[in-house]
């Protein structure tokens, strides 16, 4: 297509080269660029190119080293900058190649100011040359030496653009290019090759007798860890609760490894066939009782002391957390919670054991 570089990955493309090869269009670049100054926090940023640019294709703001608010511009150009000024220094400065051009458009954003919008012109502090291929140090010095602004202009070009790109916005490079995998793709192609390079790497001597790097697996050792588990001995319910003198703190513990067991139990369809819903609703219900049961022996043991002591030294009933007190179940439920032998799977609460062991003995 006309006016369109045709895309070509070398054998061995830099990174450099297919950055370069990543923006079709000077306008797509200077439209990047404004979305990497906005990354990089600057302010006002804008893109003024068309016929009454005077040499500004972008524009941002800045605060000064005193507070002070500081209008730059960007001269962008989305090829290689070539050129010089021969015998600058006897005093002839000629310029050649194409550089005349881009000395014009810096000499212009200095002289021409920028209408604020406000009544008032705002004059550009300092001018940025900035293109996706490298500038040759002799261009550089040319440009500073003919329009003698030497610490006004600053050149980003090649690799410095490239470093920006990958400290303030790498999603970019990573999601909105094809810079990675065309660089893999390049890096690929020259090992399979280049032998000797590929021999270098990979220190094999039998190298020669291998028909071609795409038939060698290497088992990858990069890995993520989300989430360490580690496998812990869970029995519930408790019955040793049934039996001395416990604190609150025993019976709260008891209630939340019931309800991590239920949570664990709602999975039972990934890593078992029996049927554990009874057995889920058991164990938290179990729970529930013996908390209800401490309760009710907690409010017997204040009001015995409340007896035991007269009312004018009764100071009132002892926090929860410093009693302990033991419960008194009926018969019915200690035979309930211990799980007297012949009940039927599924409705017995001791069955989590067996379950949870099935599941840790279970292939993933």
């Amino acid at each position: 297509m006309a006016g369109r570089r045709e895309r070509t990955t070398p054998q061995y493309a830099t990174k450099l080269d297919l950055f370069t090869r990543e923006f079709e269009s000077e306008d797509k670049l200077r439209r990047v660029l404004a979305e990497l100054f906005r990354r990089m926090g600057q302010q006002g940023v804008r893109i003024t190119h068309g016929p009454n640019e005077k040499g500004k294709d972008l524009v941002f703001y800045a605060t000064g080293p005193l507070g002070e608010r500081r209008l730059f511009a960007c001269v962008v150009k989305n090829a290689p900058i070539t050129g010089q000024a021969e015998d600058f220094r006897h005093g002839a400065p000629m310029i050649v190649h194409g550089l005349q051009g881009v000395l014009h458009q810096i000499q212009a954003a200095f002289t021409e100011p920028l209408p604020s919008g406000r009544g008032a012109d705002e004059w550009v502090d300092t001018v940025y040359v900035i293109s996706p291929y490298e500038c040759a140090t002799t261009t550089i010095d040319s440009v500073k030496h003919q329009l003698q602004r030497g610490g006004q202009i600053t050149f980003t070009c090649g690799q410095a653009l490239l470093e920006l790109f990958a400290e303030h916005w790498p999603e970019f490079l990573w999601f909105e290019t094809t810079l990675l995998t065309d660089y893999l793709s390049a890096l690929r192609k020259g090992l399979e090759e280049d032998y000797a390079l590929a021999h270098l790497i990979l220190r094999k001597a039998q190298l020669e007798s291998i028909p071609g790097l795409m038939q060698v697996y290497v088992e990858p050792t990069f890995h993520r860890v989300l989430k360490i588990h580690q496998r812990v001995n869970i029995v519930a319910p408790n019955v040793h609760l049934l039996g001395n003198t416990h604190s609150k703190k025993a019976l709260d513990q008891e209630q939340r490894t019931a309800h991590a067991i239920q949570r664990t139990l709602g999975t039972a369809p990934f890593w078992t066939s029996r049927a554990v819903g009874t057995t889920a609703h058991d164990v938290v219900r179990i729970a529930e009782e013996m908390q209800a049961l401490w309760e009710s022996a907690y409010k017997q043991h204040v009001a015995r002391i409340a007896q035991q002591t007269s009312q004018a030294r009764f100071a009132g009933a002892p926090a929860k957390r410093d009693v302990s007190v033991a419960l008194q179940p009926t018969p019915e439920f200690t035979a309930d919670a211990v799980d007297r032998p012949g009940r039927g799977p599924g409705g017995c609460p001791s069955t989590v054991n067996s379950i949870t062991r099935e599941s840790a003995s279970a292939p993933p």
